[in-house]
C-alpha cells in the first residue's frame, strides 16, 4: 500500500511541538501567536492566543493545559477558556523557554534556547553553532504541580523534543 502525504490544515506559520490529545492534535503557531486544535476531519479551532509566542503544550492531571510562552520565559494554563500565568521560568532559562513534556504526576520539563540562536547566526554564522566548542549549554527547567521551578539536568545543548516513555520513568531529552 503506497501512502501519500496531503496536508490537511493550510496557512500555518510555524507549527510546533504537536501533541495528540482528546483525539485532536494540538499544536502551537509560533508566528500566529495561536495554540491550535485539529481533527481528523481537517477543521483546525484556534483554541488560545499566548501574546509571548507559544511552543511546548502538556496536560495536567485535572485536564488543563500547559503553554509554554517563549518570549517572556513564562509557563501558562489554560483552563475553563482562561489563559493564566502558572510559573515563572526566568530563573532557570537562560534564553527563549520553548519545547516542554509533562508527566502523568503533573510535574513538566521545559528547555530553553540556552543562547541567542538568531543574533549566535547573525554574528557568527551558522558554523559556530556546530563547530567546536559549539553553543553555550543550559539547564532543563523542572516545574512542580505548585507552579515551583528548579533547575534540573545541565550542560544541555538546546534541550528539545524532549519525551517521556512509556514507563513513566525515563525522561529522554
Amino acid at each position: 500500500m503506497d501512502l501519500i502525504a496531503e496536508p490537511f490544515l493550510n496557512d500555518l506559520h510555524f507549527g510546533e511541538s504537536p501533541r495528540w490529545h482528546e483525539d485532536r492534535l494540538w499544536f502551537s503557531d509560533f508566528y500566529d501567536h495561536g495554540v491550535w486544535a485539529v481533527g481528523e476531519d481537517g477543521e483546525g479551532e484556534r483554541i488560545t492566543e499566548v501574546e509571548g509566542q507559544p511552543s511546548g503544550l502538556g496536560w495536567l492531571p485535572d485536564g488543563s493545559m500547559l503553554i509554554v510562552s517563549m518570549l517572556d520565559r513564562k509557563l501558562m494554563r489554560f483552563s475553563n477558556g482562561e489563559l493564566n500565568d502558572y510559573a515563572d521560568l526566568s530563573g532557570v532559562a537562560k534564553f527563549l523557554s520553548n519545547d516542554m513534556v509533562v508527566a502523568s504526576s503533573g510535574i513538566a520539563y521545559v528547555g530553553d534556547f540556552g543562547f541567542d540562536l538568531h543574533g549566535t547566526i547573525e554574528t557568527k554564522g551558522e558554523a559556530a553553532i556546530y563547530e567546536p566548542p559549539g553553543p553555550p549549554t543550559t539547564s532543563l527547567a523542572i516545574v512542580n504541580t505548585d507552579g515551583s521551578v528548579s533547575s534540573g539536568p545541565s550542560e544541555m545543548f538546546f534541550p528539545n523534543g524532549s519525551v517521556i516513555l512509556p514507563d513513566g520513568k525515563t525522561l529522554v531529552v
